[in-house]
C-alpha cells in the first residue's frame, strides 16, 4: 500500500499537483514500518518538490525584499540540498 501512495506521489509531481506529492509523501514518512521501495520513492518525491516550490520573495528574517542575487543564491542552497537528497536515495536505491 505504501508503495502505491508513494508512486501517487510521484505522479502527483508530474503533474503539478504539489499539495498533494506533500500528503503522500507525509503519508509514507508517518509510516512505521515503511517498505524501502517507498521510502526511495518518497525521497525523489522530496528532492523533486524542494525545486518545485517557488523561492521566496521576502526574507524572514529582514522581512526585506530579496534582490535577484539573493534568490539565486537561494535557489543554489535548494539545488545542492536536493542533489543531497539524490544521493541518499539512490544509495538506498542500490541497496534495493
Amino acid at each position: 500500500m505504501q508503495d502505491r501512495i508513494a508512486e501517487c506521489g510521484r505522479i502527483a509531481v508530474k503533474y503539478g499537483l504539489i499539495s498533494y506529492a506533500e500528503g503522500a509523501c507525509s503519508t509514507v514518512a508517518r509510516a512505521r514500518q515503511g517498505s524501502l521501495r517507498a521510502k526511495v520513492l518518497t525521497e525523489y518525491t522530496k528532492a523533486e518538490l524542494l525545486l518545485r516550490k517557488p523561492s521566496a520573495d521576502i526574507d524572514p528574517k529582514t522581512g526585506m525584499k530579496l534582490n535577484t542575487l539573493q534568490r539565486q543564491i537561494e535557489d543554489f542552497e535548494k539545488r545542492i540540498e536536493a542533489l543531497k537528497i539524490l544521493d541518499r536515495a539512490m544509495i538506498a536505491n542500490k541497496k534495493l
